[in-house]
């Protein structure tokens, strides 16, 4: 058992064939207790090029 997170949601561009300008996800993590969500998040935006 360990903390994990996953995209649950996808918004990804407006058409298959076009290069999308935006994109969002919507990420849902279950925490242990004891695991500070300030660290996951910062985590998480490195992962994902954010941070």
């Amino acid at each position: 058992m360990r903390t994990t997170c996953v995209a649950t949601m996808l918004y990804v561009g407006h058409a298959e064939n076009a290069l999308s300008q935006s994109v969002s996800a919507t990420v849902n993590c279950r925490i242990f207790p004891g695991i500070e969500v300030e660290i996951i998040q910062s985590t998480s935006q490195s992962v994902m090029g954010e941070g």
